[in-house]
């Protein structure tokens, strides 16, 4: 037999209709084309740095291979899409350590709340005034919180026999001396978020509309002092607790509204038959409790007046009396 007939172009030779391309399929079969094994790459621990498919990402390697645990393929960036749940990082103010307890940072510009935040501590003069007149089981009322300045101060003062009840009409200060009083679990301060006046309604204070109430719709079995601090609150205040002042004669510690208004307020006070001193304490106190030596009230002082009733033979030798 002929060797050439063994031979596969012999079988199928040119001319048969396939050409040169047909017989170079048949002498070398053209084979699917098949990766390397990357039996080598999962067993060193690393694997071959491919550019990932953007519309095939890298599918999930087997992490956990003869009791071992292989580093992923690829590092990525926790919450790196926008469309993902991203960690974000807000600056809070911790809570302020003041002289009486625990107050919350208030973004106010308010004199009590940058003396809170620097000093830690709000027109200590005025407590140290008040503070021989108010005991165990007195009963206080505060007209204008501050924030809980002298709140906390008053709470202690009483003990847990007295109270103390708030009244704050502005409504964010009000939020914040509710947040304060929570803090330092004070159950015997009351708040009132309510404008005094001489009858029960409405009020306008700041664009806002407000509840307005009398002291003697409160009906306190008893009052030691009564303290406002709020401007412009004080001949509102007494026009509506004629009765309360006339069976309990509290003391009566006020913030005067200024030069115009001063004199009217204090002939209101003169004509209850109260006798009226002068009080005006600096803002700075050198001996404040965060031992701040900087005074950012400089020659600044708070116009009070501090009134007792004629027939209580109290007299206070430190002011001049109105």
């Amino acid at each position: 037999m002929d060797a050439r007939a063994l031979h596969p172009s012999a079988r199928h030779p040119p001319s048969a209709g396939r050409g040169r391309r047909g017989l170079l399929r048949c002498a070398r079969p053209r084979l699917r084309h098949r990766p390397a094994p990357r039996m080598a790459y999962r067993l060193a621990g690393t694997a071959p740095r491919h550019p990932a498919h953007p519309r095939h990402p890298p599918r999930p390697r087997n992490t956990e291979r003869r009791g071992r645990v292989a580093p992923p393929r690829t590092r990525q960036r926790p919450f790196a899409s926008p469309h993902r749940n991203r960690m974000t990082r807000t600056k809070t103010s911790p809570l302020l350590t003041t002289r009486y307890g625990l107050c919350a940072p208030s973004p106010s510009d308010a004199p009590a709340a940058r003396a809170l935040q620097f000093y830690g501590e709000w027109a200590e003069q005025e407590t140290d005034l008040l503070s021989g007149l108010v005991t165990d089981g007195h009963h206080v009322v505060e007209i204008g919180g501050d924030f809980g300045a002298h709140t906390l101060w008053l709470a202690r003062a009483v003990g847990d026999t007295g109270a103390v009840h708030v009244i704050e009409p502005r409504r964010l200060p009000f939020q914040q001396l509710c947040a304060n009083v929570a803090l330092n679990q004070l159950p015997n301060v009351f708040t009132h978020h309510a404008w005094l006046g001489d009858a029960d309604g409405m009020h306008e204070l700041d664009g806002e509309a407000v509840r307005k109430a009398t002291l003697d719709g409160l009906a306190l079995p008893a009052l030691h002092l009564l303290k406002i601090n709020l401007a412009h609150a004080l001949p509102d205040a007494l026009a509506g607790a004629a009765r309360t002042l006339r069976d309990h004669r509290p003391v009566l510690y006020a913030r005067l509204s200024g030069l115009e208004a001063a004199e009217h307020e204090v002939d209101a006070i003169k004509a209850l038959g109260y006798r009226a001193w002068s009080h005006t304490p600096p803002l700075f106190n050198p001996e404040n409790h965060a031992g701040a030596v900087r005074n950012i009230f400089p020659g600044i002082v708070t116009c009070n007046v501090i009134a007792a009733h004629g027939e209580s033979g109290i007299e206070f030798e430190t002011g001049i009396e109105l």
